[in-house]
């Protein structure tokens, strides 16, 4: 029998409540699957209202992105999409006040993070649904509102992200082999996020994960490279 998450494994146990069948990781919580488990944490309380402002989400999916996207799954919501895209902008607003009256940076310096921040939510954005599209193709078994869901809560945090990204990359500006170390670390970063969403919202396994995943990121990253070099030509 196989597991009802995970088609590529074998179920070693059954859900306590419903009956579910469950591979050992999904078992590893007293023997609830997802759905119940989030079922009880919310008291049985609707989960796209529950987890509407998802602090907890927002915060732990920057850190531990596996284990938060599995337990955020049955609580997704367009929502809660627009909610998670709403909070980076608030963010991104408020760093770019506190350059400017704070850090004493140039106005147009806060727009140009602004702006910036805007041009990544659309990169995102195309990246996703390319990224959805992959998962179709591949089997997928999450809804659009899942995959967009678990792909959107490292959002409202992500302003934070790319400033401290970005302040590495420009402190080692000067040295090429920590330059290459900082973009080798973020190229990671990116990848194991989004793998491990797509993982979880349509129960792939690391190959069917990585081809669906790793093609929308590679793409990504050329239209990232593409406006790098244009803006640094002018």
């Amino acid at each position: 029998m196989e597991c009802a998450y995970h088609r590529d494994r074998v179920a070693v146990s059954k859900c306590t409540k419903c009956g579910k069948p469950l591979c050992g990781e999904c078992c590893a919580e007293g023997n609830l699957c997802e759905d119940c488990l989030s079922e009880i944490e919310t008291g049985g309380e609707t989960l796209g209202k529950k987890r509407l402002l998802n602090w907890k989400g927002w915060l732990y999916s920057i850190i531990f992105p596996g284990r938060t996207f599995r337990y955020n799954r049955a609580g997704a919501s367009l929502a809660g999409v627009a909610m998670n895209i709403l909070a980076g902008l608030v963010l991104a607003g408020i760093i770019a006040f506190l350059l400017v009256s704070i850090a004493g940076s140039p106005l147009m310096s806060a727009f140009d993070y602004t702006t910036q921040f805007v041009i990544f939510l659309c990169i995102w954005l195309v990246n996703s649904l390319v990224a959805y599209s992959f998962s179709m193709l591949t089997g997928g078994m999450g809804s659009i509102k899942q995959h967009l869901y678990l792909l959107s809560l490292p959002l409202p945090l992500s302003p934070l992200l790319i400033l401290l990204f970005g302040t590495l990359f420009n402190l080692s500006a000067s040295i090429l082999a920590v330059e290459i170390l900082v973009v080798v670390l973020i190229i990671v970063y990116v990848v194991n996020l989004q793998l491990s969403a797509l993982k979880e919202a349509h129960k792939f396994g690391n190959m069917q994960a990585a081809a669906s995943g790793l093609v929308p990121l590679a793409l990504s990253g050329a239209v990232v490279g593409l406006l790098i070099f244009v803006l640094s030509r002018k």
